[in-house]
Parts: C-alpha cells; sequence; structure tokens
C-alpha cells in the first residue's frame, strides 16, 4: 500500500487559536438524596479521586446538614461508593461546608454549626481517610468562646502530606466590636498545631469571607479575605510559613480602590506562588466583574491587576480560583443578565489566557450559582448548586463536571505515553477526537507537533503541554 504524504496526514482539529475545555462525561449530579433544597458545594480533588460537600435541608432530621459523595476520575467521574453524612452534630443548622485534600486523597471537611451552650455558632470538622473512611470523631476547631460571639463561613486547605489549615470569621474575640479573621493549623494527624491565631491586625470594620491556600509543597500558606469599610469594600492578604510564622504584615491585594472589592478566592501552586480573585464593582465596564493578581512566592507582584471574565454583560460574581502543582489556574463564576450560568477561564503559568471563556452548566437557569473549583491532577472539577427543572420548585440539587489537563489527550486523569498513541490514532487512522486538550504547543492546530511536542515533555524532559 502507498504510504500517503505527511502532509496529508496532517488533520486541523482547532481552527481557532486557544480551543475551549471540554469536560470528560456530562455534568452529574452529586447528590442521591433528591427532597428539598441541596446547596452550597465544596469540592477537593486529587489526579485519582475528588469528593464534593454540600450541606442539605432537613436530611439529618434537624434543618441542614452536611453531607458529602466521592468520585473516580477516569476513564470517566463515578461515585466511590454512597453519599454519607459528614456532621454528627444534628441539631440546629450545620452550614457554609469547606472541604480540602491530601495528594493521597484523605480529606477534610469543616463547617459551620450553632453551639446550644453559650457561644452562638462554632466551627466543627472531621477527617476522613482516602477510601472515605472517617479518621477519629468529629472535632471542635475554634477555642476562643464567648456568649456574645460568633463564628462563621470557615475555608480549609490542605498540603500535599495531610497538614491543613483552617481559616473562619469570628466576632467580638478579644472585645473586637466587629468581625476579625482566626486561624488554626494541624499535623497530618489531626493534632492541633500551636493555637487560635488572628491573622488580621487592623481591627476597624468587619473582615469577612477568608479564603485560605496551602501550597502543596508544604512550605507556606496564604489567607485572603475582604475588608469592609464606609467608603469601600476591599480584598487583604497574608502570607505564613508553615510553622505558623508570619511572613510579614497583611497587605492590599488590589490595586484599582475605587467602589468594592469583594468576596475573594486564592489559590496556590506547589512552590507557594499565589493567585487571588474576586468580584469588582464597575471598574473598567458597568456591573460586576471578576479581577485577579498574581503574587510570587515571595509576595511580590507577578504582573499587574487583571480581569478574568472576557466577555461582560450582566454581573459577575462568587469567583472561586484552582492552581495546579506548576501554577496553571482555572477560574469560575456565576453569571446573571441575558446569559446566565456558571462560566470559567483558564490562564498559564505565565498569566497568559488558556483558551476563551468556557460555560460549565449545561442546564441554564439565574438560579445556577455558588460554584467552585478545584485542581484535578492537571485537570480541574468544577461544583455548583443548580435549580432543578421544575421553576416554580425551590428544591435544588449540586452538580459537578470534571475537565482534563494538558496533554491528557485521552481523558483518563494521567498524561502518559498512552495519550501519545491516542493523539496518533486521531490524526493518522480516524480514531476517536481527543477528550483533552490537544493544542499541545499552543500554535493554533492539532497536528503531527502536538505528537512531537507530548513525545518531548514525556521522555526527554521538554517543556510541559500548554
Amino acid at each position: 500500500m502507498k504510504r500517503p504524504a505527511l502532509s496529508s496526514l496532517v488533520l486541523v482539529a482547532c481552527a481557532a487559536a486557544g480551543a475551549r475545555a471540554q469536560p470528560v462525561g456530562s455534568e452529574l449530579r452529586a447528590n442521591t438524596y433528591l427532597t428539598g433544597q441541596q446547596q452550597r458545594p465544596a469540592v477537593a480533588a486529587t489526579a485519582d479521586m475528588f469528593v464534593v460537600g454540600w450541606e442539605s435541608k432537613d436530611q439529618d432530621g434537624s434543618s441542614y446538614g452536611i453531607f458529602g459523595q466521592r468520585f473516580s476520575t477516569a476513564p470517566k467521574p463515578a461515585p466511590l461508593g454512597g453519599e454519607f453524612r459528614v456532621n454528627t452534630t444534628t441539631a440546629g443548622a450545620q452550614r457554609y461546608p469547606a472541604v480540602a485534600t491530601d495528594a493521597s486523597g484523605n480529606f477534610v471537611v469543616v463547617w459551620q454549626s450553632p453551639n446550644f451552650d453559650s457561644f452562638p455558632s462554632l466551627v466543627l470538622g472531621q477527617r476522613y481517610s482516602s477510601t472515605g473512611s472517617p479518621l477519629g470523631s468529629e472535632f471542635r476547631v475554634n477555642t476562643y468562646t464567648s456568649a456574645t460571639g460568633s463564628i462563621a463561613r470557615p475555608a480549609v486547605s490542605c498540603d500535599a502530606a495531610g497538614a491543613f489549615v483552617v481559616v473562619w470569621m469570628t466576632f467580638g474575640e478579644g472585645g473586637d466590636p466587629s468581625y476579625s479573621i482566626a486561624g488554626q493549623r494541624y499535623s497530618s494527624a489531626g493534632a492541633p498545631l500551636g493555637t487560635q491565631f488572628r491573622v488580621n491586625t487592623y481591627t476597624p470594620f468587619d473582615q469577612r469571607y477568608p479564603a485560605v491556600a496551602f501550597a502543596a509543597g508544604g512550605g507556606s500558606f496564604v489567607v485572603a479575605w475582604q475588608y469592609t469599610a464606609y467608603s469601600a469594600d476591599e480584598v487583604y492578604a497574608r502570607r505564613y510559613a508553615a510553622t505558623g510564622e508570619e511572613l510579614g504584615a497583611e497587605f492590599l491585594a488590589n490595586t484599582y480602590t475605587t467602589h468594592n472589592q469583594s468576596r475573594p478566592s486564592v489559590a496556590s501552586d506547589a512552590a507557594g506562588n499565589f493567585t487571588v480573585v474576586w468580584h469588582g464593582y464597575d471598574q473598567d465596564a458597568p456591573g460586576t466583574d471578576i479581577f485577579g493578581q498574581r503574587f510570587s512566592s515571595t509576595g511580590s507582584l507577578l504582573g499587574g491587576e487583571f480581569r478574568v471574565n472576557p466577555n461582560i454583560g450582566g454581573d459577575q460574581v462568587r469567583p472561586s480560583v484552582a492552581s495546579d502543582d506548576v501554577g496553571n489556574l482555572t477560574v469560575v463564576w456565576q453569571t446573571s443578565g441575558a446569559f446566565p450560568g456558571i462560566f470559567g477561564q483558564r490562564f498559564l503559568s505565565t498569566g497568559a489566557l488558556d483558551g476563551t471563556e468556557f460555560k460549565v452548566d449545561s442546564y441554564t437557569v439565574a438560579n445556577n450559582r455558588y460554584p467552585r473549583v478545584a485542581a484535578s491532577g492537571g485537570g480541574f472539577v468544577v461544583a455548583w448548586r443548580r435549580l432543578l427543572v421544575d421553576q416554580s420548585s425551590s428544591d435544588t440539587d449540586v452538580y459537578a463536571k470534571r475537565y482534563p489537563g494538558q496533554g491528557d489527550i485521552n481523558g483518563d486523569g494521567t498524561t502518559d505515553v498512552a495519550d501519545v498513541f491516542y493523539l496518533i490514532n486521531f490524526l493518522f487512522a480516524g480514531g476517536p477526537a481527543p477528550v483533552g486538550f490537544s493544542d499541545l504547543n499552543a500554535d493554533g492546530k492539532t497536528d503531527v507537533a502536538d505528537v512531537f511536542y507530548l513525545i518531548n515533555y514525556l521522555f526527554a524532559g521538554g517543556p510541559i503541554p500548554k
């Protein structure tokens, strides 16, 4: 048989530079209990699995409870075991879950819980092994208590080895007449490291909505929060060594200071470089859009403040950001207006756009809300709250969708030689189209050059796929 010319074999699969992110399979419902409201999801992931947590109304017999579900990532997301209840304490409303996982898939869930003894609310937690078995019993995180105080909105992050840090809003602590941000570090065995600490040093007015990111390498973590004053909201952050040592003072993350900058989210790569995102009002267009700032591991600026969402119109709010180990970013948010839904944008570790803005949810209603994103190997997982099809109902479910990473051509969660053969089969033998990103050298097309680029990366120490 005559061998065809190489030029006739090269197929251009991506005509436009930068393809939209493509999911592995369709969106899936995380919850199996279908009565009432399942909402405010949290998500954490490794390359092999992810876990989604949420609050569920009346399922545990007393107002809201915290529930979760584990999933495998390959070849397509599938449940690992059944839905499980996280909270042991069931009296009152257990709300605002947050979840984090280490590199082995051990994970921890924290949430806000009422206290019917003397303190209005607490932060509780529960650790789990990589198989989904509880590690120890439910534990209280905060140590400060007062009959006039309050605890709210916890966030949590793990390093690769399983050490974790929890942060939260606390009212009235130390006589402070406003909200401040507190934290507590833990070892990988779940033992407290040191004592509860205050993050912010500036105390007038409220400090709200904390977010935290631990560098996977374990060297440092960063806390970001919203400072609420009379004139405008701002976003502040503070860096810490893994030992809890403060690495400098708190600092302003946003450079545009007119109007409100609110609801921050933060993510770190393995080396400790980090990115803070937030929604800002009337900055470069009418309405609310998503903005961000990249920082080095020493806290210095990497480039300038940037707008995340390329498309404007309506309001873009509640951003969530995730970083893989080398610093590639994914940001997701909810959009209102003429085209409502959950949207996302990827960025390379250099800060350059990676493809175009993409829509996450396939069923679009104005009430799809609370998106959260987690890195999953080189890919990512998005979870959100979805209003049910019957628009007359207030019932909601939690949905999730996984996207593959750079070089994961076949979408199995790993970039390896199987992806080389998958891409060759697609280009030269009429095989199935790539599941993951296939324009690996970012030249605007998928062809034989991407095959050589992937081989060079896998076997000769070449640059990572774009």
